[in-house]
């Protein structure tokens, strides 16, 4: 009878023990999110991805029920590798854009494509290469004509020396074949403020920054990666005979191994309680960011097409990681 009973005991000991221990597991994947979550932007403040995720966090934060810490961290490449080696718990994500699938194919760095979770795409936008409104060009061919005559003379205000803008520029650049100076920045608010002081000559930017400056005057629009309704009068490079992939998108990642619960708890919410939300949408458009949310699954499909894209053209300009 004693040996009946202490076997039950034990029984009961083992699975109050099995129980304990699946109990934090079912609470951590129903709870999520506990504590505050940061949002690495690798780029300056006020450039198109760091306007956008602040947009996207405000509204976040309401809907998880846990404050979305947004830091710019910075020089680019530094502040995704920080994403990269985080714990991949759901509380350090990416805001990013097509910058993380040029690194590894410019540059030794410390990621590659398969070092984040897409948890969504936020926006895309179309790219517009501009000059300042006071400069003497006003169409693409009258800057290729000068450019030609004057090699080396005018330069880039270039988003960083890795970022995507950087690379449809110099891909541009090669098919039109003019030789350029690249002025290298932080991001695309540095360089908008060099391009808008007259300290460089031509930039291309996400619309977020280059529509407002068009619009009040201070930028001269010379092509566009897309047609835009507003500006119907401005050319695509596609139809000046320039092949390339100019327009790009606002997407938030998470370090390799996220649990898939936490990134479709992230992408539920943005899905269905800040697409949904109308005040979220024209928040987006108020920066003239165009809403396009794609999920998990779509967002992989995009970005792995869009990194062979990127192989391709950096190899066709004979780029290798150095």
């Amino acid at each position: 009878m004693n040996y009946l009973k202490k076997m039950f005991m034990i029984m009961v000991g083992v699975i109050l023990f099995i129980g304990s221990s699946l109990i934090p597991i079912v609470v951590a994947e129903t709870e999520y999110p506990v504590k505050p979550i940061k949002v690495i932007v690798p780029f300056s403040a006020g450039g198109d991805t760091d306007l956008t995720i602040r947009i996207w966090a405000d509204f976040a934060e309401k809907a998880l029920g846990q404050p979305i810490v947004v830091i710019n961290k910075i020089p680019p490449p530094a502040g995704t590798t920080f994403v990269a080696k985080a714990k991949p718990d759901g509380y350090v994500l990416s805001a990013n854009a097509p910058y993380y699938l040029v690194g590894p194919n410019m540059a030794k760095v410390e990621w590659d494509i398969d070092s984040f979770e897409p948890v969504c795409r936020i926006t895309r936008a179309v790219f517009g290469l501009t000059v300042n409104a006071e400069s003497p060009w006003k169409t693409m061919d009258e800057f290729i004509e000068d450019a030609k005559k004057n090699p080396g003379k005018y330069s880039v205000g270039s988003a960083g020396s890795l970022n995507y803008l950087t690379l449809s520029t110099k891909y541009w650049a090669m098919q039109a074949g003019i030789e350029l100076k690249y002025v290298h920045h932080a991001g695309s608010a540095p360089a908008m403020t060099s391009l808008l002081g007259k300290h460089v000559d031509i930039s291309m930017f996400f619309p977020q920054l280059w529509i407002p400056r068009v619009r009040d005057g201070k930028l001269r629009l010379l092509a566009l990666g897309a047609p835009v309704k507003e500006f119907p009068g401005i050319p695509t490079f596609d139809q000046l005979g320039y092949k390339g992939y100019y327009f790009g998108y606002n997407l938030i990642l998470a370090p390799k191994g996220t649990p898939t619960q936490v990134i479709e708890k992230l992408s539920d919410v943005t899905e269905n309680v800040l697409m949904k939300n109308p005040k979220y949408i024209q928040a987006l458009k108020n920066i003239n960011a165009t809403p396009a949310f794609l999920g998990p699954k779509e967002t992989k499909e995009l970005v792995e097409d869009h990194y062979k894209i990127i192989a391709k053209v950096t190899e066709a300009m004979g780029i290798r990681p150095k």
